[in-house]
């Protein structure tokens, strides 16, 4: 067995896993741009032939389970000597009933056929890179902020980062530092997966490894590669820049498009228990896959491993990672949001900190049922109040105070309002014999103010 660490010489699952996965991330973003610009491109009977050839001897000789792949091999070879693909003369038809065909026997969603323009043509197994490619490669995992989409402080300091890939490129670990240093003072963190796709397990390992104290050992996952039949073994880093955090619960947002790396990331921290996975069963990818090349025109992404976790001694490969919490992928934000409040409201000592939690619980109760106020209420409440006032418009309360932005009043119940775009202020109304007398502005860190009625 070999032990890797993100710095190790030997970490490459094959030839230059980082080339492989980005090279798979650009064929599957730019698919349909390459199909759009080629006029229905044709096949020959010959190439049909040389491609089928090639892809069953790659997929008896590389695929990770020996047997599959010469299973498959036979049926490819049956298929071309009994005419099935005969009557195909579209190169991108072709290489969906080949996906379809090796799909039949083993329902691995990794396994892929490309079409690829001969002038576009990537790379072949031995690992060549090409300089045009590699600057494509760069710039889209650029333009997607190396998968970093969004992270932020939500309302009870809360972590958000929304992560679209596991980016393995040197800037992606740059971007994953910097990130992380951002998030290093929230008291809970969320990872939204619900649009990651996949990509670099030394991504994974560099998150997981903020995650546990500074030499913690912890072994989270292992590769086993069928042509070294061999085990890689993955481990949290003895050292990553910048802070750890160790003691924050941690939540995962999942969706059926959750797949691959995304799902490795998932599946780790449910077995290691150090996270909680809320939303939908995920896609079900648990091997790492190399690209090779049938032609200059075809490639086949086939994977040479499988993923075997040292807790379960298995994987997600076709079943996916079942949540901890199953809701919908559009309720997972909100339903890991409450989890997180509510475990640190429990928790918390400071009947100050208790405040900020509650806050935030209410405001998202009030999103999940809004409450109605009738019309003869809501104009009982309208009228100056200092240098505030309550205006009637369209069926829905105003708030304005002297000098800044008209804002809609929200109601968490009949007298109490928050606002959509000032998240640290809320309103009470005062109501004394039926008749609104007061404001009360309530404030996020526990200090109100209050004005009079006036006219």
């Amino acid at each position: 067995m070999t032990r890797l660490a993100l710095t190790s010489p030997a970490f490459s699952l094959h030839s230059s896993i980082k080339g492989i996965i980005m090279l798979l991330l650009l064929f599957i973003c730019s698919a349909g741009f390459l199909y759009a610009q080629a006029e229905q491109p044709v096949v020959s009977t010959a190439e049909k032939a040389q491609i089928v050839d090639s892809l069953a001897t790659k997929m008896a000789d590389n695929y990770v389970f020996a047997d599959i792949g010469g299973k498959i091999a036979v049926l490819l070879r049956d298929n071309l000597k009994k005419g099935v693909y005969a009557k195909i003369n579209s190169a991108m038809q072709l290489a969906e009933q080949l996906t379809q065909d090796i799909a039949s026997i083993n329902n691995d969603k990794h396994l892929r056929v490309f079409y690829q323009p001969s002038k576009t043509k990537q790379a072949s197994e031995a690992g060549k890179d090409d300089k045009e490619t590699q600057k494509a490669i760069e710039r889209r995992s650029r333009l997607a902020n190396y998968g970093f989409k969004e992270v932020k402080i939500m309302p009870g300091n809360i972590g958000y980062l929304k992560l679209d890939s596991f980016d393995g490129t040197d800037e992606g670990f740059k971007t994953a530092i910097g990130t992380m240093a951002f998030l290093s003072h929230c008291d809970a963190l969320i990872f939204d997966l619900r649009e990651n796709g996949g990509g670099d397990p030394r991504m994974v390992q560099l998150l997981l490894s903020y995650l546990y104290n500074e030499g913690e050992d912890v072994h989270f996952n292992d590769f086993y590669v069928r042509k070294t039949n061999d085990y890689q073994q993955y481990w949290v880093m003895p050292y990553c820049p910048g802070t750890r955090m160790p003691d924050l619960n941690v939540y995962v947002l999942t969706s059926n498009m959750t797949f691959s790396c995304a799902e490795e990331f998932s599946y780790d921290l449910k077995n290691l228990k150090r996270g909680t996975i809320v939303g939908e069963v995920t896609g079900g990818g648990a091997h790492p896959v190399s690209f090779y090349a049938l032609n200059d025109n075809f490639g086949a992404s086939i994977p040479f491993g499988r993923a075997v976790n040292p807790i379960s001694k298995t994987n997600w490969e076709g079943t996916g990672v079942e949540p901890d919490v199953k809701v919908t992928s559009n309720q997972a934000l909100d339903t890991a949001y409450k989890m997180a409040l509510e475990k640190l409201l429990v928790n918390e000592k400071d009947e100050q900190f208790k405040l900020g939690y509650q806050w935030a619980i209410d405001g998202l109760k009030a999103a999940d049922a809004p409450v109605v106020i009738s019309e003869k209420l809501m104009k009982s409440y309208t009228g100056v109040y200092g240098i505030r006032t309550i205006t009637l418009e369209n069926g829905d309360l105003y708030y304005q105070r002297e000098g800044r932005d008209k804002l809609r009043m929200i109601p968490l119940t009949e007298d109490y309002f928050w606002f959509k775009d000032v998240s640290y202020f809320r309103l009470k109304i005062i109501v004394k014999d039926g008749k609104a007398i007061k404001l009360e502005g309530h404030y996020e860190d526990g200090r109100t103010d209050f004005n009079e009625r006036t006219k």
